[in-house]
């Protein structure tokens, strides 16, 4: 393993999704500010999930066709340009601009890192795509922290402060990562199946990634509301996300070496399997055994998410990137488009009967990756 661009790549995954991470705990003091509705908060995210994630197989695309790898510093840097100007916006409209263009800078970021972290990884491809995973997951969850002390302090015009790093980010990974990517990702079970077959296995493999996107965003999008719903201070309901993430985190990084010794095929079905019996628990506990619940969900949902990825990599070793944007981008933004009709049918019958029945379709997806072939 070449253990100093992994590192790289998982550094400039922390920090690019980092970015990401500011929008949410802005939005109160932006609202201050510009006067918008609620209504058009909620657009705000959409339009953010929709150039993050949906455009991800249009760089994947283009990442493919050509072996230079500049979207992996260009991607950060622009993020960082962009989302470092929003506490400068003095219109709607700007936040829009900021927010779409931001977006696409992560959007190309992602398929290429993610090649180039398989790349890098060689014969450990499942611990690289960990530790990149992983540091995705924790710069999301960090965000706020980095930039609300900075508008507390200075206010929302110091929001530029933020672009440091991403421009410091973007230099290393200029500095360290290859120029060219490799043509392939050596594999040598999947990628001599016919195409059809592997297309079959790729869009099963998609299915499998988005039902568990749609019950992590689910999740961590409602489990707030749920527990204050039950009398939970809205302290702990805070804490119950971090929970949720964090060791959602650690699975991240578990999951892929396992893979690497147990089989993807056994790894995949078998955390998601897993996790599905402690998600109904967090929903019908109560205290201290709800959030261990909780914890031990987040560690198993999150597990198979690096070897997901890696999978479909192997299924296309020739179109790697696109394949890994199907699975980091079209997955989660679908799953993330879905949260809308649960949010309403948690409204029409209740959130715990709207999770509840969230965990029931995660079991289709244990089922899918069931038939996931056996080399996999």
């Amino acid at each position: 393993m070449k253990i100093k661009q992994v590192m790289a790549l998982s550094a400039g995954h922390f920090i690019n999704d980092s970015y990401q991470g500011f929008l949410a705990p802005l939005l109160p003091l932006l609202i201050a500010k510009l006067g918008f509705s609620l209504t058009l908060a909620g657009v705000l995210t959409s339009i953010s999930a929709i150039a993050t994630s949906l455009i991800q197989p249009v760089f994947g695309h283009i990442a493919d066709k050509t072996s230079r790898t500049y979207w992996t510093f260009l991607g950060p840097l622009v993020t960082a340009l962009f989302l470092g100007l929003i506490g400068l916006a003095t219109q709607y409209w700007m936040l829009v601009i900021i927010i779409i263009m931001a977006g696409i800078g992560t959007a190309a970021f992602h398929p290429q890192a993610a090649v180039l972290t398989g790349q890098a990884s060689n014969e450990k491809k499942g611990l690289g795509m960990a530790i990149f995973v992983t540091g995705g997951s924790a710069g999301h969850s960090f965000g706020p922290l980095i930039v609300l002390p900075i508008v507390t302090a200075w206010g929302l015009q110091a929001t530029p402060v933020t672009m440091i790093w991403g421009i410091a980010i973007a230099l290393i990974l200029w500095r360290i990562l290859p120029k060219r990517l490799e043509t392939k990702i050596p594999h040598v079970h999947l990628q001599d199946a016919k195409p059809l077959a592997r297309r079959g296995v790729l869009l099963l493999l998609w299915y499998v990634g988005m039902i568990r996107a749609f019950m992590v965003v689910g999740f961590t999008t409602f489990i707030p509301l749920f527990l204050t719903q039950k009398n939970t201070s809205i302290l702990l309901a805070g804490t119950a996300i971090t929970i949720f993430e964090l060791s959602g985190a650690a699975g991240s990084f578990i999951g892929g070496p396992l893979s690497d010794r147990l089989g993807r095929k056994l790894t995949i079905a078998g955390t998601i399997t897993t996790s599905i019996p402690f998600l109904w628990l967090f929903l019908y506990q109560d205290g201290i055994i709800a959030l261990v619940c909780l914890a031990l969900a987040g560690f198993f949902l999150f597990s198979s998410i690096p070897v997901v990825i890696i999978t479909a990599q192997e299924l296309f070793p020739d179109r790697a990137s696109t394949a890994s944007s199907l699975m980091m981008g079209v997955s989660w933004g679908v799953g993330g488009l879905l949260v809308t009709p649960l949010g309403a049918l948690g409204e029409a019958y209740g959130l715990q009967t709207a999770l509840s029945l969230l965990v029931i379709l995660g079991i289709s997806s244990a089922l899918a990756a069931l038939f996931l072939p056996k080399h996999t």
